[in-house]
């Protein structure tokens, strides 16, 4: 009789699991698919519930945060930012604190680690150019995407991700020496080049249709979308010098419907044998560096991941904490500049 009890508890609590569905808000396209595919799909099915994902773009998401918190109703569970942001919403106070017994943090970087929010994975600015323009390859720095003479033509930039970084190193700054980053520089060196700017990307699939439009020469580009416009046809190149390395998180909003379970998908995602699959549907990179020892990773994938360590030593890491300070700021600064 007992056990008969039992096994109808069993069932009874995992058909209530699977009456269960978490809200996901994150940034639609590409890169949101291979999440769900490698990472939340497999964890919705371990847990026995169903993730629901909506596409917010941009600042909307945040100020969709904003929102629900002021009106006392949050309708997501899980919700992802770049890192800047998540440490800046943890400030403001809308997000829950993370308990990290219940979040495994193994190989995950602590940059990426904050008391409200973990990363999830990392996305890459690159130095990409039109191949029909420059036969013989085109720029290799981003003082070279400065040099209108050496590479002339028209250029597009996202305003605000990783541009500024950018425009510093333009002008000399090193790589080592970008944080605290100057400003006024950054936006002096910035108005040089507006002039030959014929577009502010905002979104992935924006900068993909430029690049297979061939609406410009050069162009900063996150790297899996111009690697979607090369494989449908456009005649572009990138590389990996000088590329920008940032990191996305997630944050489960103050009030969250379902907080304890969303803690319990967070750790499915970040770990190393989720992460490991996300090569099968993007080259964003694993944040969990323990990924690439599952075995699971092949040489020829990690040659096209920017967090696989051939790659990585080429590139600049996004300081974190200096754009959770700052991110506002230079977002106002933008906003001048594009007006």
């Amino acid at each position: 009789m007992g056990a008969a009890v039992l096994g109808l508890g069993l069932v009874a609590g995992a058909a209530q699991a699977e009456d269960i569905t978490l809200n996901l808000a994150s940034y639609g396209g590409i890169a949101q698919e291979a999440e769900m595919k490698a990472l939340f799909e497999p964890a919705a099915k371990k847990l026995g519930i169903t993730i629901k994902p909506f596409s917010i773009q941009g600042t909307a998401r945040i100020a969709t945060l904003r929102a629900q918190q002021k009106a006392n109703a949050p309708t997501f569970d899980i919700m992802e930012f770049f890192a800047g942001v998540c440490e800046q919403l943890s400030r403001e106070g809308l997000t829950e604190k993370l308990d990290y017994n219940i979040i495994n943090t193994d190989g995950i970087p602590k940059e990426v680690i904050g008391e409200n929010w973990v990363g999830i994975d990392t996305y890459t600015s690159v130095i990409s150019y039109n191949t029909s323009t420059f036969k013989t390859g085109g720029p290799q720095t981003w003082a070279d995407v400065w040099d209108l003479k050496k590479y002339p033509g028209k250029r597009s930039f996202n305003p605000s991700d990783h541009t500024l970084e950018m425009a510093l190193l333009a002008d000399g700054v090193a790589p080592d020496k970008l944080y605290p980053a100057d400003i006024d520089r950054a936006f002096r060196k910035l108005e040089e080049i507006k002039p030959s700017v014929v577009a502010w990307w905002t979104t992935g699939a924006q900068a993909t249709q430029l690049a297979r439009n061939e609406e410009t020469d050069v162009q900063s580009t996150w790297h899996e979308r111009v690697e979607e416009a090369i494989k449908t046809g456009a005649p572009y190149a990138f590389h990996f010098n000088q590329a920008i390395v940032g990191s996305d998180c997630m944050v489960i909003p103050k009030g969250a419907p379902h907080k304890d379970l969303a803690m319990k998908v967070m750790n499915l995602a970040i770990s190393a044998e989720a992460q490991a699959d996300l090569p099968k549907y993007t080259t964003n990179g694993p944040i969990n560096t323990k990924a690439y020892a599952t075995g699971k990773i092949t040489a020829a994938q990690a040659k096209d991941l920017s967090t696989s360590p051939e790659n990585l030593q080429h590139m600049i890491v996004q300081d974190v904490k200096w754009w959770s300070e700052h991110g506002s700021e230079v977002q106002e600064r933008f906003n001048k500049l594009l007006n």
